[in-house]
């Protein structure tokens, strides 16, 4: 598990049972063979230096990568703040499992930020239990309730000043020198945020109740924040949910929207037996690794309510 740097449970099932396989048939040359080239892996991979920690100036880690887009409002590369993440871009908190190297991370950190999700709030009780003096810090801790009853609340524009408040604070604690800094980039970056909500609210009455279709549920919020009607395809096997898409493809009026990222692969089937492609693409909770570097919060908003716009504009014609 360490030289792989893999999850220990699953890691240790796969090996118990590999071994136990070859037992049984009677190879104990090839389970020995196996030992030992198990041995090496864990001894010479590389990834065994993954697994140790390089101490960093401020110790913090984030629960997941989207949280970068809203350092990104606050932070430039000037600054030498040196996050970490733990769950990984290409990697989705729904069905993360802790490595090796994750529990090194955890147990030099001295703060811990996450988002207040479902899938956060159970990270967030491994996380305490390996390392029971981190200062754990839920950015959407002040939240009214009402907007938390969507399961991607924090991927909610109206949350964003919320969040961006609380990660400021955070950022401050560890670094006094940059407090004016950061109250600066904070006021901006809300007042932009703000403002970009206000002209897009403005521009999508042309747009009022028109329907979409998005193959994926990150982005409820749309429905209220730009007054459409957005369709969303959950994971469900449901006679009645398929028979309702099956209506809503059928509708070549309805331009269908794909959010990146997301697999289903009934929601593909059916929209190949109606002979339907995605008119556009929108970003959830999962973006291209270069995105969270090069862009902030606000820069995916306005890729997706743009990709709306034009998607929309072009289905009225």
């Amino acid at each position: 598990s360490i030289g792989l740097d893999w999850p220990t449970g699953p890691t240790i099932i796969l090996s118990g049972g590999v071994f136990f396989i070859l037992m049984m048939v009677g190879r104990p040359l090839i389970a020995g063979f196996l030992t030992i080239a198990v041995s090496v892996v864990a001894f010479q991979s590389p990834k065994v230096e993954a697994a140790g920690l390089v101490p960093t100036r401020d110790q913090i880690l984030i629960s997941n990568s989207y949280l970068k887009l809203f350092l990104n409002h606050l932070l430039t590369a000037k600054d030498d703040m040196q996050i970490q993440v733990l769950i990984p871009e290409d990697q989705s908190v729904h069905n993360y499992q802790l490595k090796p190297s994750d529990l090194k991370k955890l147990k030099h950190a001295k703060i811990f930020i996450y988002t207040g999700s479902n899938e956060d709030e159970s990270l967030k009780s491994q996380v305490a239990s390996i390392n029971s003096g981190i200062k754990l810090v839920n950015v959407t801790q002040a939240i009214a309730p009402d907007l938390k009853k969507d399961e991607h609340f924090w991927l909610n524009p109206e949350v964003a000043p919320v969040i961006l408040e609380s990660l400021k604070a955070v950022l401050v604690t560890q670094r006094p020198e940059l407090k004016d800094q950061l109250e600066q980039n904070l006021s901006q970056s809300k007042m932009s945020i703000l403002n970009f909500l206000s002209v897009a609210k403005e521009n999508f009455k042309a747009h009022k109740n028109k329907p979409i279709v998005i193959n994926h549920n990150s982005l409820y919020f749309l429905n209220q924040l730009l007054g459409i009607n957005s369709y969303f395809f959950i994971q469900s096997n449901s006679p009645s949910d398929i028979i309702n898409f099956k209506k809503r493809l059928k509708d070549k009026s309805i331009p269908i929207l794909k959010e990146y990222g997301a697999v289903n692969f009934l929601f593909d089937s059916l929209m190949k037996e109606q002979q339907r492609s995605f008119a556009g693409e929108v970003y959830g909770e999962s973006l291209p690794l270069e995105h969270f570097e090069s862009k902030n919060f606000l820069d995916v908003l306005k890729m997706n309510v743009d990709t709306i716009s034009n998607v929309l504009a072009g289905q009225g014609k």
